[in-house]
């Protein structure tokens, strides 16, 4: 059996690779025309450049070698941009996630809730810690009588009362 060989992408063969490199500089150009247009943040302009550089050859490589035989490699930098390149954003996504798994959330089951509140009520609470615990009080109650209540219908104990 062969083993599996390092086969390096080839990121301007991709749709949206072509796409940013034949529009990017009109699209920048008739934001900059337009008076009624903000414009795209600097980190924004310089993450699209950067991703038409990314895995490309011909803007940097390192070359790799074997110690114990002839063979050697080029493998092409990357942006390792966040935001906006497919791969290096995937790549940091995916060593982040196992990271986290691995080394940052126990083996429990784990909920993440986002509650917003309304703006005059957050103004109301700043200055109170008392405030700011009721209302948590009562969030946490709601939400964990919800589950109450959930399990409940889905196990049919509601129905024998």
């Amino acid at each position: 059996m062969v083993p599996p060989t390092y086969q390096p992408r080839d990121p301007s063969s991709t749709v949206l690779y072509q796409v940013i490199a034949e529009h990017l500089e009109t699209f920048l150009a008739t934001l900059a025309a337009d008076p009624t247009a903000k414009g795209l943040p600097d980190d924004v302009v310089d993450a699209l450049y950067a991703s038409l550089q990314c895995g490309i050859l011909a803007h940097g490589f390192m070359r790799l070698g074997c110690d114990s035989c002839p063979h050697q490699m080029l493998l092409a930098f990357s942006c390792k941009k966040r935001g906006f390149c497919p791969s290096c954003a995937g790549r940091r996504m995916a060593q982040q996630a196992a990271h986290l798994v691995e080394q940052v959330i126990p083996w429990v089951p784990t909920r993440q809730r986002v509650v917003s509140l309304p703006i005059p009520l957050r103004y109301w609470m700043a200055p109170s810690r008392e405030l700011t615990a009721s209302v948590h009080t009562i969030i946490r109650r709601t939400t964990g009588q919800f589950y109450v209540n959930q399990v409940r219908r889905e196990s049919g104990l509601e129905e024998r009362r």
